[in-house]
Protein backbone atom coordinates (compact mmCIF):
# COMPACT_ATOMS: atom_id res chain seq x y z
CA UNK A 1 0.00 0.00 0.00
CA UNK A 2 1.74 3.43 -0.75
CA UNK A 3 0.97 6.29 1.69
CA UNK A 4 1.15 8.87 -2.30
CA UNK A 5 -1.17 11.54 -1.78
CA UNK A 6 -1.98 11.39 2.24
CA UNK A 7 -1.32 14.06 4.02
CA UNK A 8 0.66 13.41 7.42
CA UNK A 9 0.81 16.33 10.10
CA UNK A 10 4.07 16.46 11.76
CA UNK A 11 5.14 18.57 14.26
CA UNK A 12 8.04 20.12 16.07
CA UNK A 13 8.02 21.59 19.53
CA UNK A 14 9.56 24.07 21.10
CA UNK A 15 9.61 25.28 24.26
CA UNK A 16 9.75 29.05 25.58
CA UNK A 17 9.36 29.57 29.19
CA UNK A 18 7.83 33.28 29.68
CA UNK A 19 7.67 35.75 32.79
CA UNK A 20 4.91 37.55 33.86
CA UNK A 21 5.70 41.12 34.55
CA UNK A 22 3.60 42.84 36.71
CA UNK A 23 1.31 45.98 35.81
CA UNK A 24 0.84 49.20 38.20
CA UNK A 25 -1.90 48.61 40.96
CA UNK A 26 -5.28 48.82 39.88
CA UNK A 27 -4.24 47.95 36.59
CA UNK A 28 -4.89 44.39 34.72
CA UNK A 29 -2.88 42.40 31.90
CA UNK A 30 -4.18 40.85 28.82
CA UNK A 31 -2.22 37.98 26.93
CA UNK A 32 -3.48 36.50 24.01
CA UNK A 33 -2.65 34.33 21.26
CA UNK A 34 -3.32 31.88 18.27
CA UNK A 35 -2.43 28.96 16.78
CA UNK A 36 -3.03 27.48 13.23
CA UNK A 37 -2.43 23.65 12.28
CA UNK A 38 -1.31 23.85 8.80
CA UNK A 39 -2.44 20.53 7.81
CA UNK A 40 -6.10 20.92 8.83
CA UNK A 41 -5.75 25.20 8.32
CA UNK A 42 -7.71 24.69 11.99
CA UNK A 43 -6.95 27.42 14.04
CA UNK A 44 -7.38 28.28 17.84
CA UNK A 45 -7.04 31.58 19.76
CA UNK A 46 -6.69 31.52 23.67
CA UNK A 47 -6.02 34.66 26.22
CA UNK A 48 -5.54 35.16 29.90
CA UNK A 49 -6.55 38.49 32.12
CA UNK A 50 -4.46 38.52 35.26
CA UNK A 51 -4.37 41.62 37.94
CA UNK A 52 -1.69 43.69 39.28
CA UNK A 53 -0.63 40.59 42.01
CA UNK A 54 0.07 38.29 38.90
CA UNK A 55 -3.43 36.47 40.10
CA UNK A 56 -5.96 34.63 37.11
CA UNK A 57 -9.21 36.99 36.83
CA UNK A 58 -10.39 35.13 33.29
CA UNK A 59 -9.50 32.84 30.59
CA UNK A 60 -10.50 31.77 27.39
CA UNK A 61 -10.36 29.20 24.38
CA UNK A 62 -11.67 29.61 20.89
CA UNK A 63 -11.65 27.01 18.26
CA UNK A 64 -12.02 29.17 15.39
CA UNK A 65 -13.01 28.10 11.31
CA UNK A 66 -10.78 27.35 8.76
CA UNK A 67 -8.23 29.88 8.16
CA UNK A 68 -4.53 30.94 7.50
CA UNK A 69 -1.44 31.77 9.72
CA UNK A 70 -1.88 35.77 9.12
CA UNK A 71 -5.96 35.76 10.66
CA UNK A 72 -5.53 33.80 13.20
CA UNK A 73 -2.93 36.71 14.83
CA UNK A 74 -5.58 39.31 14.26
Amino acid sequence: MSDVGLLTCLYDTLTIYIGWDRTQIGWFKLKIDGTWKICDTLARCRGLLRNSDGRWIKGYTEKIESCDAFHVKL
